[in-house]
């Protein structure tokens, strides 16, 4: 998650990604002009059920309003 600080409107905002083609570091300015002020990092591992155990539950939950 990048802490980032626009001085156009003297605001600041932030950005969480997951991937980005470029390494930034505290106090680089992206195309826009925008400065970064903070780093924070953050771990993406999502784990997600398998196909059939989703579709098993939609067509539970289907049936179960079909009643």
């Amino acid at each position: 998650m990048f802490v980032w600080f626009n001085p156009n409107k003297n605001e600041y905002y932030y950005k969480i990604n997951k991937g980005f083609y470029q390494s930034y570091k505290v106090g680089s300015k992206n195309s826009y002009g925008h400065v970064v002020c903070l780093i924070i990092p953050v771990e993406f591992k999502v784990e997600r059920e398998r196909l059939k155990k989703r579709l098993i539950k939609r067509l539970i939950s289907i049936l179960e309003k079909i009643e």
